[in-house]
């Protein structure tokens, strides 16, 4: 195997960190005036997705489990820092009326901006296989977080929209170089996808800093 090493910087992950996790009066404003313009336009508009707006931000509804905050802030905001702009609606014309939304409202689409994106139609079942044991017991970013939504079939979708997705159930957080190398030295891990598809295991892998108690290193092996 094969490993490359790129630099990140903290301050980045933790600018990501309070953009996801804030706590200004207005608990959406810690996305940016575009999105929230996008959120008033969806909601404003909802009978044209058939009453329900697009659901997102999905950054809204993800919170890192108490206690383990220290510790993976900043690897899980590097890894989920696009879900600030993520919206998730039903089927390509629902995707299609969203995007034509998004632009009508002088905020740009994809690049940067606002990303829309189909939810999974079998997101329950998703949700009840996510789980992968690493060989090396270090958590994957899935595991050290919540996903927080009053009804249940809207949590999965953004349950499944992780792990079909980003496969954050297979990305790991370690907290040392020598912790990470026992991913790159595992055995190749396949599972069986909902699906049917036989998949090899992601090996990736978000590093601690134990001298500077920051994530700066990512780590992914082929």
């Amino acid at each position: 195997s094969e490993a490359r090493i790129g630099n990140q910087r903290a301050k980045d992950a933790n600018a990501a960190f309070q953009a996801m996790n804030g706590h200004q009066a207005d608990p959406l404003a810690r996305f940016g005036n575009n999105v929230l313009k996008v959120i008033r336009k969806f909601e404003q508009n909802s009978q044209v997705f058939g009453g329900a707006p697009p659901l997102g931000p999905l950054a809204r509804y993800i919170s890192i489990t108490e206690g383990l905050e220290k510790d993976w802030s900043n690897g899980v905001c590097i890894v989920l820092a696009s879900l600030g702009t993520t919206f998730l609606v039903q089927n390509t014309e629902m995707q299609k009326r969203a995007e034509e939304m998004v632009r009508n409202a002088g905020v740009r689409v994809g690049g940067g901006g606002i990303t829309i994106k189909i939810w999974s139609k079998d997101a329950q079942r998703v949700c009840s296989e996510s789980r992968i044991q690493c060989p090396s017991g270090m958590p994957s970013v899935l595991d050290v977080i919540q996903i927080n939504h009053p009804e249940r079939g809207e949590g999965e979708k953004v349950h499944a929209f992780l792990v079909d997705t980003l496969r954050a159930n297979e990305i790991r957080l370690a907290r040392s170089i020598a912790e990470s190398k026992r991913v790159m030295e595992s055995a190749p891990q396949k599972i069986r996808l909902h699906n049917g598809v036989n998949h090899t295991v992601k090996k990736e892998v978000y590093c601690f800093d134990e001298s500077e108690g920051r994530v700066s290193r990512k780590m992914f092996f082929r």
